[in-house]
């Protein structure tokens, strides 16, 4: 398995916007072909998830017909936070608010 292949396996969704996991994926310094390692690769894939995350927590609902497709945003956010956590990591909309200083909260 290539870490594209993680990643997709991970949310168990074939979302068909392929160029939205080739994103996550470069921005986490990877292009999808490497083959996927626990040791290697499951933190950058964890991490491009959270990614992932965040992008489908920003998409509106999908109403077509009789087909509806909703995205719990608070699920979604809740996900990002625990992947972000184990690698002991604040998420960067957390660590850059005004009020931090590197991630922590002095306020």
């Amino acid at each position: 398995m290539n870490t594209l292949e993680a990643l997709k396996a991970t949310i168990e969704f074939q979302y068909t916007n392929d160029n939205l996991f080739t994103k996550v994926l470069t921005d986490r310094d990877m292009t999808g072909a490497e083959t996927y390692t626990k040791t290697d690769y499951q933190k950058k894939v964890d991490l491009a998830c959270a990614d992932l995350y965040l992008y489908l927590a920003s998409h509106p609902d999908l109403k077509e017909g009789g087909l509806s497709l909703t995205w719990s945003k608070k699920q979604l956010l809740a996900a990002r936070r625990k992947l972000f956590n184990k690698y002991g990591i604040e998420p960067p909309e957390i660590s850059s608010r005004p009020g931090s200083i590197n991630g922590t909260r002095v306020w």
